[in-house]
This record gives structure tokens, C-alpha cells and sequence, in this order.
């Protein structure tokens, strides 16, 4: 794999701005008040917080996803369908997380080594995808077809560990004071749908994105590569944020 200058400056400006403007977001979350609510408070509360606040999470998502279907979907439908999976691959991800809060309680605060680990592996992955995308390094023996939406969902699940924001952070909360693990479960649901509704959103983004930006096979092709920087970029800030 043989990495050009142009390439190099490019990736270390990406993550130069990705870093900052991530640490940024990050740090506009506001404070939220917890309190042991009752399941409609807790749905209601955890629906809005992933459909307004959890624009940070989508954001941090969306900087995966919509890279991945602007070069690989070409219709809306296909788009729509890849974002929804995209994000189901995430809720098994939040309801792994929600019924460890629930059965661990405060203990989930103290396994930040384990989160770490899981955040630099997976954005390791994140990474070698990019370079996937733009160099064709690592060579897979196995063909990806993109067709067959696996590449999207595995997207998801490690959007979902890259991207563990204080958003999420705070419907787990919520999810760790329900008194059933049902109801913990219902809890992280709600904040999934309102983070999902922006999701379907970025899909079809993505491909008008493609549609104006990439109409001919040598455009389409600058493009995929573009957005192998961008996401080799992205794994890179990540590690750097994980271990920061």
C-alpha cells in the first residue's frame, strides 16, 4: 500500500479538524437532570433526548454512514433500507449496553477500560475499511458485495462503539434506574427511534450527494476514494479521542 503526499496532508488536516470539531460537540452537551422516572416519563424523556440533543450522536454516526452509502447505494429505497439497518445493528448494540446498566448499575461508570479497548478496536476496523476504500489495502480474499447490505450492518455496530457520546451516555442512565429489565429495555428503544428518524434522513442525503457530486464512473470512483480518506481520517481521530 503506497500512500501519496497529497494523501498524507489531507488525512492529517482530517484529523486535525475531525478532533477538534468532535471534542467541540461534545463539549456544547448540556447538563441533564436524572431522576428515578416512571416509564412514560423515562420514554418520553429518552425519545426527545435522541431526537434533539442526540444530534450529536447522529452526527458522530452520520459521519460513517453517510461516506458508506454515497458510494455504494445508488437509489433512495436502497438508501433507506441501508440506514435502517444501519441503525437496528446499533440498537443491538444500546440494548447490550442498556441490560449491563441494568444488572451493573453504577459499576458501567467504572469500565471505562473496557469501553476504551472496544472504542480503539473498533475504530481500528473503521480504519482499515478506508483503507479498504481508497487503497485497497487490506486485499480481502472474501468478496464484499455490497448488495448483500453485511458491510452496512457491521458499519453499524462499530458506529455504535466508536460513538458512544454523553447523550447515550445519559439514556443508560435512565435505562439503569427502570425497576424490570423489560422496561430498561423500552427505555433505550425510545432514545434509538428518535436517533433513527435522523438516520433515514442522512440515507437519502447520502445518495442526492452522489446524485450531484458523482455521475460518471471516474467521478464515482474519485469519490469512493475521497471517502476512504475520510474515513481512515475518522478512525484515526477516534483512537486518538479513546485514548485522550
Amino acid at each position: 500500500m503506497r500512500v501519496d503526499l497529497n494523501s498524507l496532508i489531507t488525512i492529517v488536516l482530517l484529523v486535525l479538524t475531525l478532533y477538534f470539531t468532535i471534542t467541540a460537540i461534545s463539549e456544547i452537551e448540556v447538563s441533564h437532570y436524572i431522576w428515578t422516572p416512571s416509564l412514560v416519563e423515562a420514554v418520553a424523556v429518552n425519545f426527545f433526548l435522541g431526537l434533539t440533543t442526540g444530534v450529536t450522536c447522529v452526527t458522530f454516526c452520520g459521519m460513517i454512514l453517510v461516506p458508506h452509502i454515497a458510494h455504494s447505494v445508488g437509489y433512495i429505497k436502497q438508501a433507506v433500507l441501508s440506514s435502517i439497518l444501519f441503525s437496528v445493528s446499533r440498537l443491538m448494540l444500546y440494548i447490550l449496553l442498556a441490560i449491563v446498566a441494568f444488572y451493573l448499575g453504577n459499576l458501567i461508570l467504572k469500565s471505562g477500560i473496557y469501553i476504551t479497548s472496544l472504542r480503539i478496536i473498533m475504530s481500528s476496523l473503521l480504519f482499515l475499511y478506508g483503507c479498504w476504500l481508497r487503497y485497497g489495502w487490506p486485499n480481502l480474499r472474501i468478496s464484499i458485495r455490497f448488495k448483500t447490505y453485511a458491510p452496512t450492518f457491521l458499519l453499524g455496530l462499530i458506529a455504535g462503539f466508536t460513538t458512544i457520546c454523553p447523550t447515550l451516555w445519559v439514556a443508560i442512565i435512565y435505562s439503569a434506574l427502570m425497576k424490570t429489565l423489560l422496561l430498561s429495555v423500552t427505555v433505550i428503544f425510545s432514545f434509538w427511534l428518535g436517533t433513527t428518524i435522523w438516520m433515514v434522513g442522512l440515507g437519502v442525503f447520502s445518495v442526492k450527494l452522489r446524485e450531484n457530486v458523482a455521475r460518471t464512473v471516474e467521478a464515482l470512483e474519485k469519490f469512493r476514494r475521497a471517502c476512504g480518506i475520510f474515513l481512515i481520517s475518522l478512525g484515526i481521530t477516534f483512537v486518538i479521542l479513546s485514548v485522550s
